[in-house]
């Protein structure tokens, strides 16, 4: 396993890592039995120059379009739990300390983004109450399945729902989310407490 493994926060909710070589032929075709895991999610950001009307349309743009920016989300809070203005900093200094290994365009401002994070969620069996705040909307997917979403724009606010983890682990999952103008931020809590650290991984090959 890489040696960033090591250097992530605890979990009480995190499996070790003589677990997750027993899990790594669960990680189906994007990441190939004894691939090497890290902590994180695959981080991709598109720079737009109009409205993004919904988020059918920001998944259109992840899809057709290649990203200006890759990066490993290390927590699922930006910027750290706080809304901020879309065009008052830089991106890199939006992420500060929730994103690591930024590779591509400089931007200058957040405003008419989209963003996409894949790769697992490493959660114990059980049923989690779970919410995504966004500004402005988004769509998530759980295991291949629309788990939530709030397709239009809105002012910061969250949207809750509760998902059952069973024995199909660990939990794929793609967020997909945009941003048109002014404030901006998204935040993924379980069980109230945003997700991190040994609960995010992704396969090493991915790493941007």
């Amino acid at each position: 396993l890489s040696p960033l493994l090591s250097h992530a926060r605890p979990s009480s909710r995190r499996r070790s890592a003589l677990a997750w070589l027993c899990l790594a032929p669960a990680l189906v075709a994007a990441a190939p039995a004894g691939a090497a895991v890290i902590h994180g999610l695959s981080g991709e950001f598109w720079d737009q120059s109009s409205f993004i009307p919904n988020a059918a349309a920001a998944e259109a743009i992840a899809d057709s379009e290649t990203p200006d920016v890759v990066f490993r989300a290390t927590t699922l809070s930006f910027p750290d739990g706080e809304e901020d203005l879309a065009n008052a900093s830089s991106l890199r200094d939006y992420f500060g300390p929730n994103a690591e290994d930024y590779a591509g365009a400089e931007i200058a401002e957040l405003n008419y983004s989209v963003w996409r994070l894949t790769g697992w969620f490493d959660l114990d069996v059980g049923t989690y109450a779970m919410q995504v705040g966004t500004d402005d909307g988004f769509v998530l997917y759980l295991n291949g399945q629309e788990a939530a979403s709030h397709p239009e724009s809105r002012a910061f606010g969250y949207t809750g729902f509760t998902f059952e983890v069973t024995d199909v682990n660990p939990v794929a999952v793609t967020l997909v989310w945009f941003e048109n103008n002014g404030r901006t931020g998204m935040e993924f809590l379980s069980d109230g407490l945003v997700l991190g650290g040994g609960d995010l991984l992704l396969n090493a090959e991915d790493d941007p």
